[in-house]
């Protein structure tokens, strides 16, 4: 832990020190992958993979993927029936 000094005020100032700019933001934690065997191929489980996979895969958004593409694909399909009867030729005329 650093301890703020006595005389802070005569202490040497560089440039950066002397602007008297605004202390960074602070942000989240970023939640990087965990150690792995064997060059990335086997992840270590432990404290940071479960944190990892908690924030990251959740079971809903599977779900909400495939109903959207179950709609998706319906939508293709009735486009597609739509496309058929108004360009169907029904009455081929043969001269």
């Amino acid at each position: 832990m650093l301890t703020k000094p006595f005389n802070e005020d005569r202490l040497w100032k560089g440039k950066i020190q002397s602007a008297n700019y605004k202390k960074p933001l602070s942000k989240e934690p970023m939640n990087l992958l965990p150690l792995t065997y064997h060059n990335g191929q086997y992840l270590i489980p432990g404290k940071e993979y479960n944190k990892m996979v908690q924030y990251y895969c959740h079971i809903d958004l599977a779900e909400t993927y495939t109903h959207y593409s179950q709609k998706y694909w319906e939508g293709v399909e009735k486009r597609k029936l739509k496309y058929r009867q108004l360009n169907l030729v029904s009455d081929i005329v043969l001269a």
